[in-house]
């Protein structure tokens, strides 16, 4: 029988944005709370990888969104990983409201990296490959990389992230980008926030850690897909967002 994983989860006000519209920072936080979960269950959680000198980080994330939930619904997260690569596990989710309906549709992309050397680690050898995954998708096709732009002449917002962002592996969680992209947008294109989000995809290229600074950058590419990228002190693209607008 193919592995996965369901949980109810009870929604908090600070869970929506102020049009009351779930934020991709709360989606994204239910997502990894319930791999975590599953994660432990397979004897494969932050613990059991730490023993092993390694961690699980996510270097891509998409979803997208059907239908919003209200303040104060149980939602039913369901998580499932399927056949990996030699340095990476695909895992898709599902989020639902009370009556079965979905509501957001995901997957995202997992590597084990090395604590030490903060470098990719093969999979083999770190779990039970015995194990029979899913070959469920939400999906046909995998999640592309974004696309990089020109960021000559745009304005920049600046933030530093700060300890309260920083997770179990000692780095700026995998959620809390999407909490700067939102504080960027603010500011570069504040009349972007009142769009309704369908699509949202982040890729993680560089490790950020609390007190670097971060210049983000964003552009419009074509009507109703706005580009979203973040820049380390040295110029490399720590993380790229595209997220798709009705």
């Amino acid at each position: 029988m193919a592995i996965e994983m369901s949980r109810d989860y009870p929604l908090r006000t600070r869970d929506f944005d102020r049009n009351r519209r779930i934020k991709p920072s709360s989606i994204l936080d239910l997502f990894q709370e319930i791999a975590q979960v599953q994660a432990d269950s397979m004897d494969i959680g932050s613990d059991d990888m730490a023993a092993q000198g390694v961690f699980w980080a996510v270097v891509r994330q998409k979803f997208e969104v059907l239908g919003q939930p209200h303040m104060g619904e149980a939602v039913t997260a369901r998580t499932w990983p399927y056949t990996s690569s030699r340095f990476a596990f695909q895992r898709d989710y599902q989020l639902r409201d009370a009556a079965g309906g979905l509501l957001v549709k995901a997957t995202s992309e997992w590597v084990l990296m090395n604590r030490e050397k903060r470098a990719f680690e093969p999979l083999a050898g770190h779990f039970d490959e015995s194990i029979t995954f899913s070959e469920e998708r939400n999906f046909p096709k995998k999640a592309r990389k974004i696309r990089d732009f020109d960021a000559e002449g745009l304005t920049a917002f600046r933030t530093t992230p700060g300890e309260s962002t920083v997770d179990l592996n000692g780095h700026v969680n995998n959620a809390c980008y999407a909490d700067f992209v939102t504080d960027a947008l603010a500011v570069l294109m504040p009349k972007k926030l009142d769009a309704v989000v369908k699509t949202y995809q982040v890729d993680y290229r560089h490790e950020v850690l609390a007190g670097e600074p971060l210049s983000l950058y964003a552009i419009e590419p074509e009507p109703g897909i706005v580009r979203v990228k973040g820049e380390n002190e040295v110029g490399e693209v720590a993380f790229a967002a595209e997220i798709g607008l009705a």
